[in-house]
């Protein structure tokens, strides 16, 4: 249906870390995937054998999934590009922009860690689709014809929850789609450095005095 519907990428906020017990179907989706006219982007556990990963196909775009959370357990903050014991994998987000023929980020060092630009109006920057409307193709062909399209869970019993600075329940799937609308926006939260830090103090210390 994707393949129909003409969209750029795709990208699995899913994790395929074995073959499943049915062999036929496992190799039914590897073939789909050899066959896109798009990148794939599938996510991998740190300690997998990537040349060893049986969905690898020359449209498969490898990424990881986890992000990282701060010591109070709130999500601020990603890095784009981790160290594995096995290679450099971008993040799930970066590998999708990357894999929509975008190139436009500005210099930026990938493999420190970025602050995330949330939306404040969660989830509504962005149109979902359930999966049994992509199966039977009850969905407007301009909503993915040409994008980016993340594929996961989101219902509250199957999808995962985390804290971050906009949500107590914020679903990965949207995360990532939050990451990739910084990356072709450009919108990440730029932290203030050096002198520009001590004039600010010095201003509000200056406003706290002359409003007393």
């Amino acid at each position: 249906r994707l393949q129909s519907a003409a969209a750029k990428v795709v990208a699995f906020n899913v994790i395929f870390s074995e073959v499943a017990s049915n062999k036929s179907a496992s190799l039914a989706f590897k073939q789909a995937i050899s066959a896109s006219a798009f990148p794939v982007v599938l996510p991998v556990l740190d300690h997998t054998q990537h040349s060893d990963f049986f969905f690898r196909t020359p449209n498969t775009l490898l990424a990881t999934s986890r992000i990282q959370v701060d010591t109070d357990a709130v999500i601020r903050r990603v890095q784009l590009l981790r160290d594995t014991p096995h290679e450099l994998l971008p993040q799930l987000s970066l590998q999708a922009y990357w894999g929509a023929g975008y190139d436009a980020l500005q210099s930026k060092d990938l493999q420190k860690p970025l602050l995330i630009n949330f939306s404040d109006r969660q989830h509504r920057n962005f149109k979902e689709i359930p999966y049994h409307e992509v199966l039977s193709g009850a969905y407007a062909a301009e909503d993915i014809a040409g994008k980016i399209v993340v594929v996961g869970t989101t219902a509250p019993g199957l999808g995962d929850r985390f804290v971050t600075t906009m949500s107590k329940l914020h679903n990965s799937t949207y995360i990532q789609a939050e990451l990739i609308q910084n990356l072709v926006q450009d919108s990440f939260i730029e932290p203030i450095e050096g002198v520009s830090v001590h004039l600010l103090r010095i201003l509000v210390i200056v406003l706290f005095f002359g409003f007393l």
